[in-house]
């Protein structure tokens, strides 16, 4: 780890606890069974989504710790979210995580438990306690959470790879804004259903997230396995087409260089190369005489092999 990443994550640990402190002789704090049952839902779901993560080798990012963040922001007093974030994020990575880097934690707790108060402290500040314009308000925080949230972790990693700011944003930022659209609404149903019903409505909606998250896995699971039996067509073909054996790998390879080198967001660049990889798999509806045929190849040939890139189009999107 280098001087300024580190410097970096001892500026927001040293943040952190002033501000925990702070808010604790200015305004109290107590850890009754509210904040207790907050903490022990938090950990929960991200011991699901931890494992469920595992399972989909990474693909599958469950985003539940966040719900609970932001309902904890909008319901409980601020050093109580604040608490409740990082033991969320701090004791179920105690469990299951394989990294037993100190920093890292005290970057994750620090990151997490900041931008959760920031977001309790702008939500408190602009209430009304009127639920149906408060949800409203829910929405705002959520998009600030995550806002600040992406900021911290972008400047981690900007740091780490020495990279230029406005790049790693470029690179970063996206992804994590497009998962968490869908996360947002669920906030705001969260807030609702907490004010009419209690602590009965957190097992619900994490019930609700886990279902929808599920069904990504089992998704993403399919998408796989139909690329992986693409490439198996690919290499049939390369069987059929002993010519350009080979051609398919070095393409993805060289496009994906080049995706890197044009620094495109890491979801775009694997794209990208699994669409360089397949783009011959349309050659399976080629006749083998016109693949193999040494001469040259007639005008009516030639327009069925151009078809190939579109053939593999089509296939793919089935």
């Amino acid at each position: 780890m280098n001087r300024p990443l580190f410097s970096y994550i001892f500026f927001l640990f040293v943040l952190f606890v002033a501000l925990f402190i702070s808010l604790a002789l200015m305004y109290g704090f107590s850890l009754n069974r509210t904040v207790l049952f907050f903490v022990l839902m938090g950990c929960t779901f991200e011991l699901i989504g931890i494992s469920i993560s595992k399972l989909s080798s990474g693909d599958v990012k469950l985003t539940g710790g966040m719900v609970i963040n932001i309902l904890a922001a909008a319901s409980l007093e601020p050093s109580q979210a604040l608490i409740v974030s990082s033991a969320s994020v701090l004791i179920p990575r105690l469990i299951l995580s394989q990294s037993k880097d100190p920093v890292k934690y005290i970057f994750n707790v620090s990151q997490i438990g900041i931008t959760t108060l920031a977001s309790s402290m702008i939500f408190k500040a602009m209430k009304t306690g009127d639920i149906m314009i408060d949800v409203w308000l829910v929405l705002v925080i959520s998009v600030i959470y995550m806002v600040i949230n992406t900021f911290f972790m972008t400047v981690a990693l900007s740091l780490s790879t020495r990279n230029q700011f406005m790049k790693t944003v470029v690179r970063t930022m996206p992804t994590p804004f497009l998962s968490a659209m869908t996360v947002f609404p669920l906030a705001a149903v969260a807030f609702v259903l907490y004010n009419l019903m209690g602590g009965f409505a957190i097992p619900l909606v994490l019930a609700i997230l886990l279902a929808l998250q599920i069904g990504n896995l089992f998704r993403s699971e399919y998408e796989r396995s139909k690329v992986e039996n693409l490439m198996i067509l690919v290499k049939s073909l390369e069987l059929r087409d002993p010519y350009t054996r080979g051609h398919s790998e070095r393409t993805s390879d060289l496009s994906r260089r080049i995706a890197k080198r044009m620094q495109l967001p890491e979801g775009l660049t694997e794209r990208i190369r699994i669409a360089a990889l397949l783009h011959d798999v349309g050659k399976i509806g080629v006749a083998d005489y016109i693949l193999n045929k040494p001469d040259k190849l007639s005008l009516e040939e030639f327009e069925q092999i151009k078809e190939h890139s579109a053939k593999s189009e089509e296939l793919l999107n089935t």
